[in-house]
């Protein structure tokens, strides 16, 4: 199932929002200079794909939330309602990449990605409609509790907007961390909100790390839940054995 994007990225050139220093770990463990480019993904099927299965192998393995009901190794149905949403992120135009550059200054790898929505009044029609479609239980636990909090945090109260850029899924390559490419991919959200007359955004961050690089980008906490407090209608633990202790929606107001 797919929904067509009320919201779409005005055609155009593709926008690198920023090109920044870091380095590749060789197979002697030496380290190579070298280049990323944080832009838009280029709209063909290989790069596409490439997003997809980066959040596949490592979005849904490691995101505390995801890990803990074990999407990626026991729920199909939960893999499949990701995918719906990460390509509707990749149909409206606006996924944050990020590329190593070749000697040329050409796009070679994919290293990271952050799915990135646009949410407009219009769009909230696009959600309400996809919502109707997820199957897995497992996946509606973790949009519902993405609700819940994300309408506790209110955004568009707390800084009067009606439009903002959110995002669900961040992730970079387990060999390229330790560079801060995953606050370069935030901090890109400044000029896209510039750019398409943005002023708000707002995350749920789940795993310390993200909360901790959302803090140093300059995002102020919503509302913050501790994981243990986050009970079925029995008082059970929605996400059981989680490995993070809190549940974050963090914001920011944009240029």
């Amino acid at each position: 199932m797919s929904v067509k994007p009320k919201w779409t990225r005005p055609s155009g050139p593709l926008n690198v929002w920023k090109v920044v220093d870091g380095y590749e770990t060789l197979n002697d463990g030496t380290k190579k200079p070298v280049k990323f480019s944080i832009q838009d993904v280029p709209n063909d099927e290989k790069r596409r794909q490439e997003v997809l299965q980066l959040m596949y192998t490592h979005f849904l393995a490691e995101e505390p939330c995801s890990k803990s009901l074990k999407i990626k190794d026991t729920d199909p149905d939960g893999v499949q309602d990701f995918l719906t949403l990460w390509k509707y992120s990749l149909d409206q135009g606006v996924v944050i990449a990020c590329y190593k550059l070749d000697s040329n200054g050409k796009i070679e790898n994919l290293v990271g990605a952050n799915i990135i929505f646009m949410k407009t009044p219009e769009t909230l029609q696009d959600f309400n409609q996809m919502k109707q479609f997820f199957k897995s239980s497992n996946f509606l636990t973790i949009w519902d509790t993405f609700e819940d909090l994300a309408s506790r945090a209110d955004v568009c109260k707390t800084y009067n907007v009606d439009r903002y850029i959110t995002s669900i899924s961040l992730s970079i390559l387990p060999a390229f961390r330790g560079q801060k490419l995953g606050l370069h991919i935030l901090d890109a959200r400044s000029p896209m909100a510039k750019k398409y007359g943005f002023s708000a955004t707002t995350t749920f961050f789940t795993a310390q790390a993200s909360q901790i690089q959302a803090k140093r980008a300059g995002f102020e906490e919503g509302v913050s839940v501790e994981f243990a407090d986050i009970l079925d209608d029995k008082g059970n633990p929605k996400f059981p054995n989680i490995d993070s202790k809190y549940a974050k929606i963090m914001m920011k107001r944009l240029p």
